[in-house]
């Protein structure tokens, strides 16, 4: 029976792969989460900014008009905060997907290698087969010629 004498380093990086496919994947759910407060921001900007232009056409309402462009100018700023924090967790998630692809490497050079000597090791053991098949018909094929005479 074939085994592998690498079979614990390939384990291993196969445990790293998974590994780095998790945090793969909870990073890529951090950034989508991400996005999904920066569209909520900017769905409330425009809401804000819509009520803004009704207030002002009702010139009574001046404080109230300060506070919504305060408001407005504070949201400017956390959609800008936002996109940094996008931009900070989409850096950190194609550092992580190029860690999994050279991860994926590693682990595939191994399987490459073990498939390599698993098919050299079947011909190897087909050969020893075939030999001792072939030494089995001579002789009794030389038991019957001698039987013959």
């Amino acid at each position: 029976m074939y085994k592998f004498s690498l079979q614990p380093l390939l384990n291993h990086r196969k445990h790293i792969e998974e590994n780095l496919d998790k945090e793969l994947g909870q990073i890529k759910r951090a950034v989508n989460n991400e996005k999904r407060k920066l569209k909520n921001i900017v769905k409330e900007k425009i809401k804000y900014r819509e009520e803004l232009h009704e207030k002002q056409g009702d010139c009574k309402k001046v404080n109230e008009i300060i506070l919504c462009l305060n408001y407005l100018d504070q949201l400017s700023k956390n959609i800008a905060r936002q996109k940094r924090c996008i931009k900070d967790a989409e850096k950190k998630y194609n550092i992580k997907r190029s860690e999994l692809i050279e991860a994926m490497k590693k682990r595939k050079t191994l399987d490459r290698l073990k498939e390599k000597e698993m098919k050299a090791f079947n011909y190897s053991e087909m050969k020893v087969e075939q030999d001792i098949m072939n030494e089995v018909a001579a002789n009794r094929f030389i038991r019957k010629t001698s039987q013959l005479s």
